[in-house]
């Protein structure tokens, strides 16, 4: 299979007349997407064209193609009981419709949140639909799964527009779209749905599959077999939104709280690098990636853990270094290896499937 390493190089996926400033904003996104780096206002200044590029630029929607093109693969593999109970998950906002026009207007996240102009835009319907995610959910109906639509907006002020909204652009033919009632304002993203979740299954749905662009979407209990994070280096914005669709108000105390939550971990790494450096001396050595035999292809695994969970990723690449395929997991809360272990058993699966 190979060890794991990292590769230096260059990304296509956005411009940036500074290499420096490109190679930051690609770590930046990279760190958001990750949900590592948490609590910006904004978007760096530097990184609004490469994040332009990014979003406008293609890249975006081959990285949706992409994932959705490994969860169709899961779906195919899928053998439903035949009772109807057999169920998925989709997020609304960012996964099954988009907030792009949007975000454009507001420099993708460079300008200052706007919570009005958010609640106009929500209100109006025009969000288009994400046409590989279109393609996943005629996917899941054809083959007879319930398909739940789950979203975080406000069901009294938002309920009947979002439902034109997703009709209008070909979401037609799902079991129930689920909006936040009033019983759950001002709770958490992640209690909400993991509430919903519960319900589903004492229903007796089986819930395969959980698809989301944010982790809160993805994190909580009775997550279902299987979850699929869709990128979206906008999802501080969209976490913001959450209180124009619960039509509430800022918890300003929470927000303090976690500013300082912040700041002490800040320091405390900066305590326990001061204190390492003096008892042991730093090697820097260049770590690349190497090429597997003429014939072999190769796979790099990684896993990360924090305490909000764990994840898993691969990628597979061919002697020139090719990219082949990839994937990635959200699997709740454990230990690093388990996590780098999902990864070896989600790598092996794949390799079994397509004859590697």
């Amino acid at each position: 299979m190979g060890i794991r390493a990292r590769k230096r190089g260059k990304d296509s996926s956005g411009s940036s007349s500074d290499h420096g400033d490109g190679s930051f904003c690609l770590s930046w996104r990279l760190g958001v997407e990750a949900n590592n780096v948490v609590a910006w206002p904004t978007v760096p200044p530097k990184c609004y064209r490469y994040v332009e590029s990014y979003m406008i630029g293609g890249q975006y929607y081959r990285d949706l193609e992409l994932i959705v093109e490994q969860i169709l693969g899961y779906v195919n593999e899928t053998i439903l009981v035949g009772d109807s109970m057999d169920a998925w998950i989709l997020d609304v906002d960012d996964t099954c419709i988009s907030n792009i026009y949007y975000y454009k207007g507001k420099k993708f996240g460079c300008d200052p949140y706007d919570p009005l102009g958010f609640r106009a835009w929500a209100t109006k319907g025009g969000c288009p639909a994400i046409p590989s995610v279109l393609k996943l959910f005629n996917k899941l109906v054809e083959k007879g799964f319930k398909v739940f639509l789950l979203t975080g907006r406000d069901e009294e002020t938002l309920g009947q527009v979002t439902k034109d909204n997703l009709h209008s652009q070909g979401f037609i033919g799902y079991e129930r779209l689920i909006l936040r009632s009033g019983e759950y304002r001002g709770k958490s993203a992640v209690k909400y749905k993991s509430d919903i979740r519960k319900q589903l299954e004492e229903e007796g749905y089986r819930i395969w599959g959980n698809v989301g662009d944010q982790w809160s979407d993805l994190q909580g209990d009775y997550l279902g077999n299987r979850t699929f994070k869709l990128p979206n280096p906008m999802q501080i914005w969209k976490s913001r939104n959450e209180t124009i669709f619960q039509n509430t108000n800022w918890d300003i105390s929470a927000i303090t709280h976690r500013i300082w939550s912040s700041v002490k971990e800040f320091n405390l790494a900066q305590l326990h690098h001061s204190d390492v450096s003096v008892q042991r001396r730093c090697v820097y050595k260049h770590v690349a990636w190497h090429s597997p035999m003429d014939g072999w292809v190769k796979w790099n695994l990684d896993g990360s853990v924090n305490s909000q969970g764990a994840s898993s990723g691969a990628v597979l690449r061919d002697t020139m270094g090719n990219w082949l395929t990839g994937l990635v997991c959200n699997i709740g809360v454990t230990t690093i290896t388990i996590a780098e272990l999902w990864a070896f058993k989600d790598a092996s699966h794949i390799s079994l499937t397509r004859g590697y």
